[in-house]
């Protein structure tokens, strides 16, 4: 992508400067104290098995950025205050390499690179676009973002209007789509002082008030816990879609609900805590004309959880669905407006502030699996290999037709592998008990993994030898 080389010099490339939302300038602030961080890179990465032309490609590129501001946009330092400026439209800088034979190691080593590496949002829109070259018809398409620029609403938006840029362009057809408004026009009106916002601020200072911090039981300490380091651990809860739909008719709540409702109660027989939050993103596109625009539109709600009196599971998810539904009529206040307001501590070093765990029901695709198509190319997505994390502890759930997919991401100063897996299986074992009765009391709910009963039976068992001795 064409860009001003930082050095104070705007020149005929720059359209204009911008005010931030309240979400770009919390990440920019975020990014000054680790500079270069890359838990808020963003990446899409897709395998296309087919003949791929570059130029087309390239026009994709190209028409994309001259239409959605937001990718061009960079944020420099005004007098220790972000600012956002927005170049003119230029040529996309992909990056092409060429790999023979299908060599996969050399593939993850630069998707790892591209993915894992962070961005200096003064420069230039971070933003990077790698074409990997495995094959005459087969080809590995990189694209990572920094999130001040974008959200994952964004990133199906982009591949979508991608396809169709690449399409028509090797159809030799104009491409015409309605002109959209600027991102930097809603980063304005998140500045006025809208109908209703005092009433909302006044809702979630009740709401949030002395909302403790959740203490999980770490492996290491978190004073020597520093950095964004995450991995993740995957678990299928196969089968499980159907129950958890007739559940959700029969409950009157909708699935996330439910297991919201879950990942609460597991985190409570987990740690021991009553009261504690959770936090949920949500689109934050409450305005039809930002649909189709890409964008860091994405909020957070805080959601409450509350297992005071032992209440059974059927109980939990009236409290949860209750909590939900008043924090869906109160989602225009920026979360980070509302640590603003609320006077809450954001020192990076420490907990995260609210909520230290991020919990993802993901309905934009609820496909049955990762094989698609990009401009009549068979499309396959890569796992991306992020190894960099927000939270604490971050839960992503994926519907693939009657299972679910959850994965676990979290951060590795401070829990270990083991840790993570063993709260993973916790978790399918408490949700799969909580569906088949929902009224049995939370802390009756079977908890033990497969491993941990195997366990168990050892102990109780004894050690191998430790009968009675022979009679001689």
């Amino acid at each position: 992508m064409s860009c001003p080389s930082g050095n104070g010099d705007e020149g005929a490339d720059v359209i204009s400067e911008r005010v931030l939302s309240f979400g770009q300038e919390r990440l920019w602030f975020l990014d000054r104290f680790e500079p270069g961080d890359a838990a808020y890179n963003i990446p899409l990465v897709v395998r296309l098995h087919g003949v791929l032309v570059r130029d087309a490609l390239q026009a994709a590129f190209d028409g994309l950025i001259e239409r959605h501001d937001a990718l061009r946009t960079r944020f420099p330092d005004d007098e220790g205050r972000p600012t956002a400026v927005v170049e003119r439209p230029g040529p996309v800088r992909i990056d092409f390499v060429d790999i023979d034979g299908h060599d996969d190691r050399a593939l993850r080593r630069i998707l790892d690179e591209r993915v894992n590496t962070g961005f200096e949002l003064a420069i230039a829109p971070p933003m990077r676009v790698t074409l990997v070259r495995l094959g005459a018809e087969e080809h590995v398409l990189c694209v990572v973002l920094h999130h001040i620029l974008a959200d994952g609403w964004s990133l199906n938006l982009m591949r979508c209007e991608l396809a169709m840029r690449y399409l028509a362009h090797r159809k030799g057809r104009r491409v015409e789509l309605p002109a959209l408004p600027s991102f930097a026009d809603h980063a304005a009106r998140q500045r006025e002082i809208g109908e209703g916002t005092e009433r909302d601020l006044a809702y979630w200072g009740a709401q949030l008030a002395d909302v403790p911090v959740l203490e999980l039981p770490l492996d290491r300490p978190r004073g020597a816990a520093r950095g964004s380091a995450s991995a993740f651990h995957t678990r299928r809860f196969a089968g499980i879609g159907p129950l958890l739909d007739g559940v959700a008719r029969e409950r009157r709540c909708t699935p996330f609900m439910l297991v919201l409702a879950g990942y609460q109660a597991v985190l409570h027989r987990h740690g021991g805590q009553e009261d504690f939050a959770v936090g949920v993103p949500i689109a934050g596109r409450g305005e039809v004309e930002h649909e189709d625009l890409i964008g860091y539109f994405s909020n957070t709600l805080v959601l409450r959880a509350d297992l005071s009196g032992e209440p059974s599971f059927a109980e939990l998810l009236r409290r949860t669905r209750k909590t939900a539904l008043g924090a869906y009529g109160h989602d225009r206040i920026p979360f980070e407006q509302l640590l603003g307001e609320l006077r809450v501590d954001r020192d990076p070093a420490a907990a995260a502030p609210l909520f230290q765990t991020l919990l993802t029901v993901h309905t934009q695709d609820d496909g049955t699996d990762s094989t698609k198509e990009f401009a009549g190319i068979h499309a396959e997505d890569v796992d991306p290999g992020h190894r960099a994390g927000k939270f604490d502890l971050s839960v992503d759930v994926w519907r693939r037709g009657d299972d679910l997919d959850v994965v676990f991401g979290y951060r590795t100063a401070l829990f270990d592998e083991s840790t993570v897996v063993g709260l993973a299986e916790r978790f399918e074992s408490l949700f799969r008990g909580a569906l088949a009765d929902p009224e049995t009391p939370v802390h009756l709910l079977p908890l033990l993994s497969p491993a941990d009963e195997r366990h168990v039976l050892a102990a109780a068992r004894g050690p191998v030898g430790a009968g009675p001795c022979d009679s001689v």
